[in-house]
């Protein structure tokens, strides 16, 4: 991909090898970008493209001997052979750190910190394949995107009770 540096989807789809050897245990990693829709449509693409890029600086310093993939405009695939359940919990805690502490400045004067609904999973060995990894580490990308959206709602309503 140009734009991140990161290997694409074609790359993905026919260069990785889906039963690598020696790499175990291996963490899966999905991630979902935040808000690009909407920063592209309120600010243009230039704007959207600068917050993949910050978000993209973030998951290279959080995960250097990971190998990255941008699969899709704001979805994202992450495997870091070597690591086990723990470190990937605290790597993802570590990076969503990251992420608040860095910012892009908007056009109206304002910013953005770069976020994302991410899931994980763990290959430990040759058994388990990529797909099954990736299809675990997806849909805890799926719940942990609902449970943001509850806790939006849930802030909205909490604001409107005060309200009234």
């Amino acid at each position: 991909d140009t734009l991140t540096g990161f290997h694409n989807r074609n790359y993905f789809s026919h260069k990785v090898d889906k039963t690598p050897q020696g790499v175990y245990p291996q963490a899966v990693v999905v991630a979902d970008l935040n808000n690009l829709k909407r920063v592209n449509d309120a600010y243009g693409h230039a704007a959207g493209d600068a917050l993949l890029v910050l978000f993209a600086e973030q998951v290279r310093a959080q995960w250097p001997q990971g190998d990255c993939f941008r699969i899709g405009g704001d979805e994202f695939l992450i495997t870091v052979a070597h690591t086990t359940e723990l470190q990937v919990q605290s790597d993802l805690d570590a990076f969503r750190l990251r992420c608040q502490n860095a910012s892009y400045a908007l056009p109206d004067g304002g910013s953005i910190q770069p976020s994302a609904a991410m899931g994980y999973a763990l290959r430990e060995d040759a058994e388990t394949s990529l797909d099954q990894c990736i299809a675990e580490a997806d849909a805890r990308m799926y719940l942990a995107k609902a449970q943001m959206k509850k806790r939006r709602s849930d802030a909205l309503q909490d604001s409107d009770d005060g309200l009234a």
